[in-house]
């Protein structure tokens, strides 16, 4: 809904200083940054200034527009002459001259505000609109805040022409400190994307380092045992294990920043997701010999949360612990309830954090130390990671540290669900069924892989042949749909980034043939949006597998088609 807050004419020189104070009024009663007044102020001010020179006469109205699923809160203006009009399309639409120089009036305008509207036809007259949102931390304006607002506006007194430009003065240093300090803060932004750009090309050329040695060693060991090839392929698989959890972390906190992450919520015991978490870092932990003090709760304590994220939240935690502590330390995780929130605390006694780096230890790409010389390496992603997950299941996340060398303590806050909601969950949900005996014929199926990566196809099919299954290969798209037709799988293994034909349309082409038709269709790809695993559903495959592929999960999904 909109509500109309005042009007005004437009008649001289005179009136545009009105209009200026009117504008500015408007915008500090209805909680306009700085900024934004000035925008908005400059905006009005050039539009009204151009129906004095042009229409010689005009108006101004003053709205306020409602909150709707469509728009925020917002101030608009509508500035209307009778004059001699204009035809739109003739102005620049970037408010830029020929030249490269910023033009104001109508064109420069258009830049200043949230939303232009502009309406005109020679010899018709023009009618200007601008919108200006409300910042989103600023209060909702309810119907019964308004009336007195629009109340204030109609006894306030219009400022005489030596008192606006004082204001004006006033409003021009206030937004160069402003500036300056948003030049601050992108400078300091940059700074931190320099740092991730180059501590990522660092992290990533570590394991590489170590898994391409790992190869060359076995290249040139003529006699390897069995224990080599044991020993070496072990740090292989953590290598590769630490890479896929890095990209992962990058795609994840891509997705959270783009609000792409859907949660599948559900009651969930705590310290159910507490055991899942210890386990999944226990490796990292134990690496390092340090000492893990935990003790459950003595109740049951339910929370609604989405069971692989609470557990990534948990995770990430705990690998910041074990990662930042120097060897044979202590990590404590405690639970305790406080009335109708938990709080879960991971505490180290490792390197700490220094006070002026406890304000960002949350942002994105932070990091305490950047030095070569630093004892470990990280992106400073996981804790913003861990934060932003924690605000999307309404609970949030503290840091507290007594200084460097002394330790660091995150604790997580959490409602507690109530005991009924809890009850109502069930809890023969967790229990895997009996397999079945066709189920369990895993070993013996066909399959084709269509990959254009030729060594992933080979060591991928290397893998399911030593498990007993019949396999194929095909290096692209239509290649692959002419292998489908004499092979005749029950399982295809496609790569969505194959050259020609897609592998979508792979699917499709391979689903449509009678004897595919029934064959499970696995997707194999490094995209991993919503987006794309909803292209590859309507395509028709049956399951989503992102790179690089887990055998035990490819196997369990072959074993249950």
């Amino acid at each position: 809904m909109i509500h109309r807050l005042l009007s005004a004419r437009i008649e001289n020189d005179q009136a545009l200083v009105r209009v200026r104070d009117r504008t500015r009024q408007v915008g500090d009663m209805f909680g306009l940054d700085n900024l934004q007044r000035t925008r908005l102020i400059t905006a009005v001010s050039e539009i009204a200034r151009n129906v004095v020179q042009h229409a010689g006469t005009g108006s101004i109205v003053f709205f306020f527009r409602d909150e709707d699923e469509q728009a925020p809160q917002a101030i608009i203006v509508r500035i209307a002459d009778d004059g001699p009009g204009m035809d739109p399309a003739a102005l620049p639409a970037n408010g830029q001259r020929a030249d490269g120089k910023i033009m104001l009036g109508i064109a420069g305008s258009r830049r200043l505000v949230d939303h232009f509207d502009l309406a005109s036809s020679p010899g018709s007259g023009t009618r200007v609109t601008l919108e200006m949102h409300r910042g989103s931390a600023q209060p909702i304006i309810g119907r019964a805040e308004l009336a007195p607002l629009i109340d204030q506006l109609a006894r306030r007194k219009s400022q005489t022409p030596v008192e606006e430009l004082e204001q004006q003065n006033r409003e021009m240093l206030l937004t160069l400190e402003e500036l300056r300090l948003r030049q601050t803060e992108l400078e300091k932004a940059d700074e931190r994307k320099d740092e991730f750009l180059a501590m990522l090309a660092h992290e990533l050329r570590n394991p590489l380092s170590a898994i391409g040695t790992a190869i060359e060693l076995l290249k040139r060991k003529r006699n390897a045992s069995e224990a080599d090839f044991l020993r070496l392929g072990d740090l292989v698989a953590r290598q590769t294990a630490q890479l896929t959890r890095l990209v992962n972390d990058l795609l994840d906190v891509s997705r959270v920043t783009r609000g792409k992450i859907d949660l599948a919520v559900a009651p969930v015991l705590l310290t159910d997701l507490i055991d899942h978490a210890l386990e999944t870092t226990h490796g990292a932990i134990t690496a390092k010999h340090h000492t893990l003090d935990y003790e459950p709760p003595a109740e049951e304590i339910w929370i609604s949360a989405d069971n692989l994220r609470f557990r990534q939240i948990l995770s990430n935690l705990l690998h910041n612990a074990a990662r930042y502590t120097p060897e044979s330390g202590r990590i404590t995780i405690r639970v305790t309830r406080e009335e109708n929130q938990v709080a879960i605390s991971v505490a180290d006694n490792g390197i700490g954090i220094d006070a002026t780096m406890l304000p960002h230890v949350f942002d994105l790409f932070a990091q305490a130390n950047t030095s070569l010389g630093r004892q470990d390496t990280g992106l400073g992603i996981g804790l913003t990671l861990v934060q932003r997950l924690l605000r999307l299941h309404g609970g949030s996340v503290k840091v507290d540290s007594a200084g460097l060398g002394k330790g660091s303590r995150f604790t997580v806050y959490m409602p507690v669900l109530a005991h009924d909601a809890a009850a109502r969950t069930p809890q023969d949900e967790t229990v895997q069924p009996a397999r079945l005996p066709q189920q369990q014929a895993a070993a013996g199926s066909r399959i084709l892989l269509i990959d254009d990566n030729v060594d992933a196809a080979h060591t991928l099919r290397q893998l399911l042949e030593d498990a007993g299954h019949v396999v194929a290969e095909a290096h692209t798209g239509e290649r692959g749909v002419a292998v489908a037709k004499l092979f005749a799988p029950n399982v295809v293994v496609i790569d969505i980034g194959l050259p020609g034909i897609d592998g979508f349309q792979v699917a499709q082409e391979i689903r449509a043939q009678p004897a595919t038709s029934a064959s499970l269709l696995v997707a194999l790809s490094g995209y991993t949006s919503d987006a794309m695993r909803q292209r590859g559903h309507d395509a028709g495959f049956d399951r989503y597998l992102t790179k690089p592929a887990d055998i035990d999960t490819l196997e369990e999904m072959i074993r249950i088609r």
